[in-house]
This record gives C-alpha cells, structure tokens and sequence, in this order.
C-alpha cells in the first residue's frame, strides 16, 4: 500500500487527478513513474519495454485495486523535501504531455536502466516509436537529459564554455570603434 499511496501522493503533488478508465491518464501514470524512477527516485516499481514504452504491471494492478484513492488523489503518504523537487522538476520539463512521456521514458529506460550507450538508446527509441516525428524525438531526447544530473563530461563542457566568455567579457573592443 507505500507505494501505491506515494504514487497518489505524486499525482496529488502534480495536481493531476486521472481517471483511471482512460487510457492517456493510465499512460500518463505509468510514464510519469518510470520517469521519476529513472530519475533515482525509488516508488519500488520494476518496468519492461512494452509498445508504449516502459510498462510495469504490478503498477497497472495497485492503480486498478485502488481507483478510489488513485482517482480521488487520496493520499497522506509525505513526499520529502529531494522527492518534491524531482516532482516539480518532472512538470516543468514534462508538462505531463503523452507523447514527451513516452519518447522520455522510453530513452532513459535504455539509457540508464538498459545501460545502453546514447547512439543506442536513440535507435531502439526511434525503432519503437517510428510513429513519432524526428524533431519531437530529439526534443523529447533533449527534455530527458534536462532531467539527469549532469555528469562529468558536461560539467568539463560548462567549464570550458564559461572559460571562453570570461576571455571575451574581458577584451578591449575599444579597438574596434
């Protein structure tokens, strides 16, 4: 019932109350956890790669046997304070619109849960969803990493970048009027 009743709680906190005979909410669900999860975050839920991407069926189960409390966002169960900032952060890249739920999730279940390179995961997440234009992948794709922790490689990239401005916030331009 913990997991269930974070979940809620997640739902609730995203001001989403679905409705659990349609589909797109049901979907919206599924994705919206796996995203999380991917995002080290742990609701306790086991996904595999289905048509739609990530699915787990033990979730699909607990959302059903509590529909009540899934569709009236019934739930006392305390995010933490790193728990709601995942959260926050979700809607605001997400915007828990279906098709960015799907490319998301389906890329970081590769990336991070398959342990796939990123070439990869890209064209196992273009084979899967041949459906779904070139530009939203790549939007989609690029929404996903907005959700990772920086790694080492980006952090070096930042720090060259800012390097770069500093040298040119710093040159005389007066030689240039």
């Amino acid at each position: 019932m913990e997991k269930i009743s974070k979940v809620i709680s997640i739902m609730k906190r995203l001001d989403y109350p679905p409705k659990i005979d349609s589909f797109k909410d049901r979907l919206i669900i599924q994705k919206t956890v796996s995203i999380l999860e991917s995002m080290e975050m742990n609701l306790g839920y086991g996904f595999f790669i289905h048509l739609r991407g990530p699915y787990c069926r033990d979730l699909t189960e607990d959302v059903y046997s509590n529909k009540a409390l899934v569709e009236g966002l019934k739930s006392n169960y305390p995010l933490n304070l790193q728990e709601d900032k995942k959260v926050i952060k979700f809607k605001e890249v997400t915007d828990l619109d279906p098709d960015y739920l799907e490319i998301i999730s389906t890329y970081l279940h590769f990336k991070i849960i398959e342990n796939k390179e990123d070439s990869d995961s890209i064209l196992l997440l273009k084979a899967l969803k041949p459906h779904l234009s070139d530009s939203k992948v790549a939007v989609g794709i690029s929404k996903a990493k907005e959700l990772l922790p920086l790694d080492a490689k980006q952090i070096a990239n930042m720090k060259k970048e800012h390097e770069e401005l500093d040298i040119g916030a710093s040159t005389d331009l007066s030689k240039w009027d």
